[in-house]
């Protein structure tokens, strides 16, 4: 049964990058490459710089948490 997202909270949850994701939910996860550039533990070929993130290994890429979420961690909204 699929659950009803209200568009308001969908709309917030597309606003957060990943990095203030991390920050505020994992921070351990995060490892500084240089100024203003970290890239992930768990995944160290995703690099976040500038308010993005690219995954080199599989060329994914995007900007927000939801997008990293749903594509490489595989959840699904």
């Amino acid at each position: 049964m699929t659950k009803f997202i209200p568009k308001e909270l969908v709309k917030k949850a597309k606003e957060i990058d990943l990095l203030t994701y991390f920050m505020n939910n994992n921070p351990s996860e995060l490892v500084k490459k240089g100024i203003g550039t970290y890239s992930l533990k768990a995944h160290d070929s995703v690099i976040i710089s500038n308010g993005l993130w690219h995954r080199f290994s599989t060329n994914q890429a995007g900007k927000t948490a939801v997008d990293y979420l749903i594509k490489v961690e595989k959840m699904t909204f």
